[in-house]
């Protein structure tokens, strides 16, 4: 029998996001509130049930709201992120396009 694959995070490329409030909001104050809501540690370890994406607040990592056997499917996790990078947002914004077609182009052939 052949052995068996293991997944790893070493040299992977850690994307980010976030959320806003855009400036001048009608509800700003209610908006804010929904974000806190949203990030609470509980909340969003509670998420990493559902999908494998690293929890937006990294106090989820903290405590053992995540169980352990989840922790090595997540990106972001402590001793999986020390071995990636995170994404340079401002090259993208840059160099986004041109990286587009050049990836296309090498798609095409």
């Amino acid at each position: 029998m052949a052995g068996a694959a293991d997944y790893t995070f070493k040299g992977s490329v850690i994307g980010t996001d976030c959320l806003g409030v855009p400036k001048g909001a009608p509800n700003k104050e209610a908006a804010m509130k929904l974000i806190a809501a949203m990030t609470q540690p509980a909340r969003v370890a509670k998420l990493t049930d559902f999908i494998a994406y690293g929890p937006v607040n990294p106090a989820a990592y903290e405590g053992g709201l995540i169980p352990e056997d989840r922790l090595k499917t997540l990106a972001t996790a402590p001793e999986n992120a020390g071995t990636s990078v995170f994404s340079n947002s401002e090259w993208w914004v840059k160099n986004g396009e041109a990286a587009q077609r050049a990836f296309d182009e090498m798609m095409a052939r």
